[in-house]
């Protein structure tokens, strides 16, 4: 059970990191363009 919490926990911060980077991305492409 307590693996399960810290794979689900790790998980978030992982998806949450790469929503980060993806916008990050997404910014230095729009600058790009502009």
């Amino acid at each position: 059970m307590g693996h399960v919490t810290i794979l689900s926990s790790s998980l978030e911060c992982a998806l949450k990191k790469a929503e980060t980077v993806k916008q990050l991305i997404r910014v230095k492409s729009w600058k790009e363009n502009q």
